[in-house]
């Protein structure tokens, strides 16, 4: 992906985010606010890929899964 990543995809599979931000049809948040992702999670992504898209939620909980450590 590129800067060019559009606003209502998410940018590492390409499916529908459901960013509440980027649709101006909607008059809240988007659904990130209430579930913000792991710091280390997003050190994963590409740097031309942040801050160009939310992640859809799927892509999110996998990116935190795979950088959570599991409890004992």
């Amino acid at each position: 992906m590129s800067l060019n990543t559009d606003p209502k995809r998410c940018p590492l599979c390409g499916d529908g985010n459901a960013c509440g931000l980027a649709s101006p049809s909607r008059s809240a948040e988007c659904w990130c606010f209430s579930k913000p992702a792991n710091p280390d999670a997003l050190k994963c992504l590409p740097a031309d890929l942040c801050n160009q898209a939310c992640l859809c939620p799927r892509c999110l909980q996998r990116l935190h899964d795979e950088t959570t450590p599991d409890a004992p």
